[in-house]
Parts: structure tokens; sequence; C-alpha cells
């Protein structure tokens, strides 16, 4: 699907019903993108799971709120980055 990016002042994707239909696409969804080679975007829609965190031991909890401060960004982006890490 080819979609022209509409120049409104920020950058935004505009889809029809159908396409948000087609696509599987609901209000809320976050998507991660990359800029391809041939300046086409790539949205990759975010899964959802559950971790129960319950049962962590307080180091890798902590190890989780350290590196959170220290890059400015949230739990969430930690714990992708090191299950993106563990994919690898």
């Amino acid at each position: 699907m080819k979609k022209v990016l509409q120049p409104t002042g920020d950058m935004m994707i505009a889809f029809t019903e159908d396409e948000l239909e087609q696509l599987n696409i609901k209000e809320g969804d976050r998507f991660d993108f990359k800029i391809q080679d041939d300046g086409s975007v790539k949205l990759d829609k975010y899964v959802d799971i559950e971790l129960d965190m319950a049962d962590w031991p307080r180091e890798i909890l902590e190890m989780l709120v350290k590196r959170s401060c220290e890059q400015d960004v949230s739990v969430n982006e930690i714990l992708i980055e090191i299950l993106e890490e563990a994919i690898k």
C-alpha cells in the first residue's frame, strides 16, 4: 500500500476507515517505524505481552529502573531493548 505524507507541520499518515480495517489498526495502537533505503517508511505494530514481575529478583528490578533513569526513557523501552537483543 502506498501513502503520501501530508504536510501538516507534524509527520502524519492518514488512513481511510477501509484501510484501518484492512490493516487491523485500532485507535491507540502503537507502531515502530523505520525509513527504508528506498525512502519508504515501514510500520511495525507493537504487540502487547504480559510480564509477571512479582517474582523477579530485586537486583533485576533495580537494574531496569537504573537503566531507565540513565537513558531517560521508560522501563518499557528498556524491556523492549533487552528483548530485541535477546531475540538476535
